[in-house]
């Protein structure tokens, strides 16, 4: 009858303490495109002792193979969840890993084995490498490809091949390939959760194969944690039959390296990223830096919000706050001391409420993995500084304006800006019956209001609204009978 096969992504975790009900899974691909089901996720299966891996914890969830690399994990009862609301969940790169109250990460499960086990160790796949990462072929030809498995006692060893296009390039159980088409495919092999790809590169029979002569990278050799640089490959001769580039970094926990050659920090360190095209291959080496000190930038739910005091808790060191400072569109920031990996940042909202805590993210709060800069929106946190949409604007602004009546003698325009009490300005009136002067603005409008001759008494001018008009700022602006225009009045006459 055979032995059904073993899943090669588990994840096993404990139910925290305090928390009650059914244990959920809720796993995402790192780039945000894929899920293995709408929150709260997927019911982990509750084990028993049969299972080879009871030990490493009371439920199971058996990840699929799509989302078994690049992926985040977060547990949730549906009422509590780890890592808290707004941040990112911890990463799953495949294989079986096991998770407990208490930890910050997912680990390697080392199983002891259940009741129907035998006792056997679980040694998970560390890393898969395919050779040659690249192949260049007629149609007709073929290639073995050879996968490694490591470490060399690893549990699961079995290899899967598979093509990205079989219509290009077929691959066998084998790993051998064979040319179908003119055109380019990425064959994938898999063990234990883990994977490497070559690049094929199919040729129509009878064509010239140009082989890669070198490899040259290029770009910055430093980065910080939670920062990313792009680099540059160049592939000589230009000719070249397979230009294709595999970038690949030989120590991941320091920094990744994605399939357009971007490289991000994850930890202080050096590693080295190389990058094959054609059998031949370039090294680059990065160093990435820790980071001392993160901008954050803050968005409180409410517009009133009139002072944030931002509260921040480093890997070592106190508790400490800092006043954040307000910037034109609502955002407050403020730079804090960090160390480590990750920071726990509080905000307190207005003096006037008794400093009350924003009670979004986590118990309240948001633990934040360590970056250069972060922006804390609403209940979302992203890695990145925020972009000011809005400046200071204009100091001065020259008002043109036009009298419904030819007759008008004197002009005093009443401005009110954004900040500071109405005041008024005498105009000047310009040879073609139009007035001018200059008014200090602040914000983004400012309310204008026109007086006709002191003869009239300084009769209102009824036009615009309520009388006068709200105006956007701009370095100018003419009001022509009962139209804005932001922009200066052409004088149209001159004097002799």
């Amino acid at each position: 009858t055979g032995e059904a096969p073993k899943a090669t992504n588990v994840i096993y975790a404990t139910m925290p303490s305090g928390w009650s009900g059914t244990l959920y899974a809720y796993v995402y691909s790192g780039s945000g495109t894929a899920k293995n089901a709408a929150w709260p996720g997927v019911a982990m299966t509750k084990v028993d002792s049969s299972d080879d891996c009871a030990n490493a914890g009371a439920y199971k969830y058996e990840v699929p193979d799509d989302l078994a690399s690049n992926a985040k994990v977060i547990f949730t009862n549906g009422s509590s969840q780890y890592p808290g609301s707004g941040v990112d969940g911890m990463a799953y790169t495949g294989g079986t890993v096991s998770w407990t109250s208490g930890q910050t990460s997912l680990t390697t499960a080392t199983c002891s084995g259940g009741s129907g086990g035998g006792g056997a160790t679980v040694v998970p796949v560390s890393s898969v490498s395919v050779s040659p990462s690249s192949v260049s072929l007629q149609v007709g030809g073929s290639r073995q490809l050879s996968a490694t498995v490591s470490p060399s006692n690893a549990t699961d060893r079995t290899v899967s091949w598979s093509s990205s296009d079989v219509s290009v390039a077929s691959v066998s159980s084998s790993g051998v390939v064979k040319a179908l088409k003119a055109g380019s495919a990425t064959v994938t092999a898999k063990a234990g959760g883990r994977s490497a790809s070559a690049s094929v590169v199919v040729k129509a029979a009878g064509s010239v194969t140009v082989p890669v002569s070198m490899v040259s990278v290029s770009g910055s050799k430093t980065v910080s944690v939670g920062s990313s640089v792009r680099l540059s490959a160049t592939v000589s001769p230009a000719n070249a039959t397979n230009k294709t580039v595999v970038w690949g970094s030989l120590d991941p926990s320091v920094a990744t390296v994605g399939a357009d050659g971007t490289v991000t920090g994850v930890k202080a360190g050096s590693t080295r990223i190389v990058a094959t095209a054609g059998n031949v291959s370039a090294a680059f080496d990065v160093s990435v830096s820790a980071v001392s000190s993160m901008t954050v930038w803050y968005r409180p739910a409410s517009s009133s919000t009139k002072a944030v005091r931002l509260w921040y808790s480093p890997a070592s060191g106190s508790s400490a706050y800092v006043d954040m400072v307000r910037g034109c569109d609502g955002y407050y920031s403020a730079s804090v001391p960090v160390s480590g990996s990750s920071v726990k940042l509080v905000a307190q909202l207005d003096p006037s409420s008794g400093w009350k805590l924003d009670s979004r993210g986590s118990s309240p709060g948001w633990v934040v993995s360590v970056a250069p800069a972060v922006t804390l929106a609403y209940n979302t946190v992203y890695r990145a500084a925020h972009v000011v949409s809005c400046g200071t604007g204009p100091s001065s602004m020259t008002v043109w304006y036009r009298p419904a009546s030819s007759s008008t003698k004197a002009v005093r325009l009443w401005y009110s800006p954004a900040s500071g009490s109405s005041a008024y300005v005498d105009m000047v009136r310009g040879c073609d019956g139009y007035y001018s002067a200059s008014v200090p603005v602040s914000g983004s409008s400012v309310k204008l209001v026109a007086q006709l001759d002191p003869s009239s008494g300084w009769k209102l001018d009824s036009r615009g609204s309520s009388p006068g008009w709200v105006v956007s700022v701009a370095p100018a602006v003419t009001l022509a009978y009962n139209t804005v225009y932001k922009a200066a009045h052409s004088t149209t006459c001159k004097t002799n």
